[in-house]
């Protein structure tokens, strides 16, 4: 029991800290046509879910959204990144990810290159439809998202007000017409749009979950993929 408790915490913290950095360097970001980024950040949900259950997805979980709501107030690199300072739709839908993926992988257990694929799509699709469904009731204009993003305002410019009072004045501005120009132009988004990116995004986010959640859990649990097996995968 303890040497299973150290490997999943092992697990966790190794899975947690790859999400975290695909978020910070922006390689867990693909851009797209649609205006949405293509994400792989929740991967490492799904494959520590797979691996060691729903409390350590969940956990996985819970360190990516925090993780990407600091980021998006931290460092926004865009108008939509204003909405990912809510918790409501940084941290909620992240929770469920790893639990979804898992439930899935326990009921097709027994075909488990199918299980496998089935539980990436799984957990990438709870993924989009909860981020865009909390999008679709709790839109850019609501009081939670801006909270979050004044902290960063004041925390960010505040550092100016020592070295010069003009600079400060226009960081103050600039990040303030950001601020609240996002939450403006950002109000809550119809559903036909929810449900266009959904279908754009989607598809191409749950296949590559799926291949990623295969070829990696095949690998290191030793499940043959055709002729091949282990690290051969």
């Amino acid at each position: 029991m303890p040497q299973s408790r150290t490997r999943k915490i092992a697990i966790a913290g190794a899975l947690s800290a790859i999400s975290v950095i695909l978020g910070v360097t922006h390689w867990g970001y693909i851009p797209w046509f649609s205006g949405a980024s293509l994400t792989i950040m929740h991967i490492p949900v799904i494959i520590g879910a797979v691996l060691e259950g729903p409390i350590v997805g969940a956990a996985i979980g819970l360190i990516f959204g925090i993780s990407s709501m600091i980021q998006a107030a931290a460092a926004p690199t865009g108008p939509t990144d204003v909405l990912f300072t809510n918790p409501l739709l940084a941290v909620i839908p992240r929770l469920f990810i790893g639990p979804v993926a898992w439930l899935v992988w326990t009921a097709l257990k027994r075909w488990k290159p199918v299980g496998l694929v089935a539980a990436g799509i799984a957990g990438s699709l709870t993924n989009t439809i909860l981020v865009l469904g909390m999008i679709g009731l709790f839109g850019g204009h609501k009081l939670p998202f801006i909270i979050p993003a004044l902290v960063y305002v004041q925390n960010d410019c505040s550092l100016l007000i020592w070295y010069k009072i003009i600079p400060f004045m226009e960081c103050l501005v600039n990040h303030f017409s950001f601020v609240f120009g996002s939450s403006i132009i950002l109000p809550t988004v119809p559903w036909p749009i929810l449900l266009g990116l959904g279908i754009t995004n989607g598809p191409l986010e749950a296949g590559a979950a799926a291949l990623l959640t295969l070829v990696v859990v095949a690998a290191w649990l030793q499940i043959p993929i055709g002729r091949k097996k282990g690290a051969n995968i």
